[in-house]
């Protein structure tokens, strides 16, 4: 297998044990507060704030709510609570929601604010 390969297998692994470290809410939540001014600067959103869904089970949605336009949208990333109910990233790809539709598999925040500028 080629240097490159490995190096990606490497980096691909590095991401999935990054997903599953269990962080209390709080400390989920002051990262993404620290994060509102730069996103909402750097997409010029009319709006942003902190989007939370408890699901079902163990299944727990974070992201954010954004207001572009005329239009409100709810991204976010699924995340796993554990019974000291921290959280831990289940899946890095996100998802937008609207009124219209909703549609997965956003490798990043750049891919998402891309979708929902037009």
């Amino acid at each position: 297998m080629s240097q490159n390969g490995n190096n990606n297998k490497e980096k691909l692994r590095r991401k999935e044990k990054m997903a599953m470290q269990f962080l209390k809410r709080e400390e989920r939540m002051n990262e993404m507060l620290h994060s509102l001014e730069p996103l909402l600067e750097q997409y010029q959103l009319d709006e942003i704030g902190i989007y939370e869904e408890e699901g079902v089970n163990d299944l727990y949605y974070m992201g954010y709510t954004v207001k572009k336009g005329e239009h409100v949208y709810m991204i976010h990333q699924p995340y796993v609570k554990n019974e000291s109910k921290e959280l831990a990233l289940q899946e890095t790809q996100w998802t937008i929601q609207s009124e219209q539709n909703e549609s997965k598999g956003y490798s990043s925040l750049e891919d998402v604010f891309n979708q929902i500028k037009g």
